[in-house]
């Protein structure tokens, strides 16, 4: 004996259908909502008869687009902000290494202060933000419909800068 089909309020329909326009993704709304994959396809199957419907989708793509084309600028702002560190960490290797090779002979209290410069002396990974820019660029890509294939993004570094980028 089959127990009863469970009934969803208009709100969990309504859910539903907000976040399946948002992602295409089925599975991943019976999941977030708890809610047997079977039901979302017959929703799916409801609500892509509805004119509106493709208007929705519409929309959400192109909030998606929007909210990823501010997330690549941030990521463009902090990658430019970890470079300009980097160059200042490098100005401050070049006076270091200035007073070293100056010196000539340096005592156990200079060495000991130079170390400890140095190892106040961080190099920031630029490799984690680019790839969540270009991945993010490709999203945001697809979302407007372009393809991502063969497709080149050259971000210009200041002369020197390649040799920080990994």
């Amino acid at each position: 004996m089959k127990g009863r089909k469970r009934s969803y309020s208009g709100e969990e329909k309504e859910t539903a259908r907000q976040l399946y326009a948002e992602n295409q993704n089925k599975l991943y709304v019976s999941r977030k909502l708890n809610i047997p994959e079977a039901t979302v396809r017959l929703w799916v199957k409801e609500w892509e008869k509805d004119p509106k419907w493709q208007e929705l989708v519409d929309k959400k793509t192109a909030d998606f687009a929007a909210r990823a084309d501010k997330l690549i600028d941030t990521g463009m702002k902090i990658m430019k902000r970890r470079l300009d560190r980097v160059y200042e960490f490098e100005d401050e290797l070049d006076t270091l290494i200035g007073i070293l090779i100056q010196k000539g002979d340096i005592s156990q209290s200079e060495i000991k202060s130079v170390l400890s410069k140095l190892s106040t002396i961080t190099i920031p990974n630029i490799r984690e933000i680019t790839t969540a820019i270009g991945t993010m660029y490709d999203k945001a890509a697809l979302a407007k419909g372009n393809t991502t294939d063969n497709v080149s993004v050259k971000i210009l570094l200041p002369e020197g800068g390649d040799e920080y980028a990994g």
